[in-house]
């Protein structure tokens, strides 16, 4: 009874959800293991509206042991049905299927049983609780599993993504293709579709096309392909991904004829509010080998014309995002996505690959008044001119966000300074500013001396301030006077309503102290290493 009343402060705390609700905000935990901690945490983890916690129906393999991948079972479908038996039903909210981790140990008949097993045996026993299902595809005879499951046992599923991975494509019957996708199904509920289609064909469009046509409230598209699907009959769509990941800019397929980008995108104009051009800034020069570094580095331009993409004009678009701006063009001066095309853009970003600069592009308009005039969010890549910061204003003079990602950058370029883009942006009168600078080897006493000269931007009306670097050293105690002049910054921070500083790598000694200082001043302020 002793030990129950000195743990009763805690327990007593802990079934305040404020706590945990404090915990997902700061993101200082894992989902996973904090529902471990009560019931009511466990509860509220499992209950929320979309879900988070993903059950994975199979066993990884950990490289690090060499014999581990003997002990590894991932084909066997009675290690999981026996998980099952004791399993929170509603961890079967969001299911993932990646299939076998040890294709060089198990046999392919092996390998599809034990990805079929366990994808009907966790929609059957939890039918109700499924709403979110994702699979990979490695041999046809999965698509078939994929239709039984879907069709009979997951009622309320509410999201599907499908990647269709390039190990045993060449073996696909498109016999079972065909028969897969003419089943019958209808998923009202379903609302979210994201098909990966990393083959580098074109021949699973007909089983794509069968599982838009079967979602008639389909809201989000991500798609992934070489041929574009019909989303004449897709009435609600609201959101479309194009992702571009992975894919050369020869490998792009032109976005003209039946199956092109532009067709899907004219099909969807009158309704479509967000529109984003994906692509991973760093997946490229890991993807391609050496000799296509020179195709992907040639003025795009001959790329560009090739692709062909034009954005049709969009009276509901609010959000367009662009990473590929090199081979999908918006016109030299913007003028396909300008507030004469796009009247409701409210949220807008471009960049290009391979760390291109922006600044050519952001010449040719600066001087045009209004001519983003709806656009409140920004996001730019690569901007090397500060002064084309200076005079964003003119052509977006509603501008309330603004974020700029500098890569690649020359430590011999001025413009490093995170207080020359800090002081680029005292005229913007803007209410949230976010900089990733990616500078290596930078010391603590030169990021402090950034925010010198800066004062315009703390009376400017900014709310919230976050600033993203690469591994700041800690050298105040080189300083004579490191320690008051960290304490003004915090204070000078008090003027913004929050401040997330990532990047700076705190000493043991001087964490103590900023902490401290930072809760005995209550200033808005977060650093994340």
């Amino acid at each position: 009874m002793e030990y129950e009343d000195e743990d009763y402060p805690m327990r007593q705390a802990l079934q305040n959800p404020v706590i945990l609700q404090q915990i997902f905000k700061n993101g200082s935990g894992s989902l996973r293991n904090l529902r471990l901690v009560c019931h009511l945490w466990n509860e509220i983890a499992v209950s929320l509206p979309q879900p988070i916690l993903r059950l994975g129906l199979y066993k990884r393999p950990y490289p690090w042991h060499s014999d581990s991948s003997g002990k590894v079972d991932c084909c066997s479908g009675t290690p999981f049905q026996l998980f099952c038996l004791k399993m929170e039903p509603k961890l079967a909210r969001r299911i993932i299927e990646y299939g076998c981790k040890n294709q060089d140990k198990h046999p392919p008949l092996l390998r599809i049983a034990g990805a079929s097993s366990r994808l009907l045996h966790i929609c059957d026993k939890f039918s109700q609780y499924v709403e979110d299902l994702t699979i990979t595809f490695a041999n046809e005879d999965l698509i078939s599993t994929l239709y039984e499951t879907v069709e009979n046992r997951c009622p309320n599923l509410k999201r599907l993504e499908i990647c269709l991975q390039t190990d045993e494509m060449n073996n696909f019957d498109d016999k079972i293709i065909y028969s897969a996708s003419q089943f019958a199904i209808s998923w009202p509920k379903l609302t979210s579709v994201k098909i990966l289609d990393m083959t580098g064909q074109a021949r699973f469009l007909q089983m794509t096309q069968c599982i838009l046509y079967s979602t008639p409230n389909l809201k989000y598209f991500c798609y992934h392909g070489k041929k574009y699907p019909d989303l004449s009959q897709n009435l609600n769509v609201k959101r479309i991904k194009v992702d571009l990941r992975k894919m050369r800019a020869s490998e792009i397929p032109c976005c003209n004829g039946p199956h092109g980008l532009n067709k899907m995108l004219d099909q969807v104009k009158d309704r479509l509010q967000v529109l984003c051009v994906q692509n991973d800034m760093f997946d490229d020069d890991l993807y391609n080998d050496s000799s296509d570094d020179d195709m992907d580095d040639d003025p795009i331009k001959t790329e560009a014309g090739r692709i062909a993409f034009k954005i049709p004009k969009m009276k509901n678009l609010k959000e367009f995002r662009n990473e590929r701006l090199d081979a999908f063009s918006c016109g030299a001066n913007l003028q396909d996505i300008c507030a004469a095309r796009l009247p409701a853009l409210e949220t807008l970003e471009i960049s290009k690959l391979h760390h291109c600069e922006l600044d050519d592009l952001l010449r040719n308009i600066i001087q045009k008044k209004g001519y983003f005039s709806g656009v409140k969010v920004l996001h730019l890549s690569c901007v090397r001119d500060p002064e084309l910061i200076i005079r964003l204003k003119t052509p977006f003079p509603n501008l309330e966000n603004l974020t700029i990602v500098q890569f690649g950058i020359d430590e011999n370029v001025p413009f490093t300074n995170v207080g020359t883009v800090l002081r680029s942006c005292n005229s913007l009168g803007l209410k949230s500013l976010t900089l990733d600078v990616s500078i290596e080897d930078i010391q603590l006493s030169n990021f402090i001396q950034c925010f010198s000269n800066c004062e315009k931007l703390l009376i400017s009306g900014l709310k919230t301030l976050e600033i993203i670097e690469n591994g700041v050293d800690d050298d105040l105690d080189m300083l004579v006077d490191g320690v008051a002049q960290m304490k003004q910054i915090l204070l000078q921070m008090n003027s913004f309503e929050n401040t997330i500083i990532r990047g700076i790598q705190f000493k043991e000694a001087t964490w103590k102290w900023v902490e401290a200082f930072i809760q005995e001043n209550k200033i808005p302020v977060i650093f994340h290493c």
